[in-house]
């Protein structure tokens, strides 16, 4: 005998419980055999958290059949005005050898600043969308901090959640992609340039760089700005010397990548007092 699981919200009516049950002989039923289905909460119910829906089949007498049992599961959910959403994050994401061209790992998180856990069944309340990836969203929210990793293919995947937050629901989303944030050798607890400002060629803000993808020599200019600090880092997190770091100009840098192998790289510069990261892929069969 198998029971079934349910998720509520506190302050609902207890769900009528039911189970289902295999293994009989000779066209017997659960009606004919037993005098039906009796269920208990474990721990007794006190609000919300996690019980065991404990099935008890009522046999008749003589008893022929050895009765197996599966629990169920109840989830009640927090709600009320001090109930918070679930909040979603992306940490980073690693560039990895995955199979059938999904070569990148996205590593999410969330918080539950709540006392006690929060179910969210996948569906449509729970749910990545993408072009390719292969994962599915953690369901059960525990008090404090989290995760889980999809395999994707590098183009946007999203997870988006949907929790009580008060006495209404809330929806938050997290974003990954091959541009997001570069796990640090393959540390998934830190990232880099956590404290920058994530660059993209098609933001106005005053600084381009191209060719990109770049073969040998990539140039940047900072629009009558400086760098004191220049890093390369590739797709792992490593820290790579570039051949050569020119100031073609007060305003511009050239950075000879010749050398370097081919793929993803994260570089990161100091303008002013603030940190800027630009994605640039090398290319050329180095």
């Amino acid at each position: 005998m198998t029971g079934s699981n349910y998720v509520i919200n506190y302050g609902d009516a207890l769900p009528t419980y039911t189970s289902t049950v295999a293994g009989f002989v000779n066209n017997e039923t659960t009606q004919s055999v037993s005098t039906g289905v009796s269920y208990t909460l474990s721990p007794g119910y006190t609000g919300p958290g996690i019980y065991s829906i404990v099935p008890s089949l009522q046999l008749l007498s003589p008893a022929n059949y050895v009765v197996g049992y599966v629990k169920g599961t109840l989830y009640v959910n927090p709600q009320g005005p001090t109930v918070k959403a679930v909040k979603t994050s992306l940490r980073c994401v690693e560039v990895v050898s995955g199979s059938s061209g999904l070569n990148y790992l996205a590593h999410f998180e969330f918080q539950n600043s709540n006392s006690t856990p929060v179910f969210v069944p996948q569906g449509p309340n729970n749910f990545l969308s993408g072009r390719a990836f292969a994962g599915t969203p953690v369901e059960l929210f525990m008090p404090g901090t989290g995760g889980f990793d999809v395999l994707f293919d590098g183009s946007k995947l999203v997870w988006t959640l949907t929790s009580n937050n008060n006495n209404t629901k809330k929806s938050l989303s997290a974003k990954a992609s091959s541009g997001s944030f570069v796990c640090v050798n393959g540390n998934t607890s830190a990232r880099i340039a956590s404290d920058a400002q994530e660059v993209q060629p098609e933001e106005n803000i005053g600084l381009k760089f191209y060719p990109n993808p770049v073969k040998d020599k990539l140039v940047i200019e900072l629009d009558n700005a400086t760098t004191s600090e220049i890093n390369l880092f590739n797709s792992q997190g490593k820290s790579c010397q570039a051949q050569g770091v020119v100031n073609a100009s007060p305003s511009t840098v050239e950075i000879d990548m010749s050398s370097i192998s081919d793929g993803l790289y994260v570089l990161r510069l100091k303008v002013g007092e603030n940190y800027k990261t630009l994605r640039v892929v090398k290319i050329g069969g180095h």
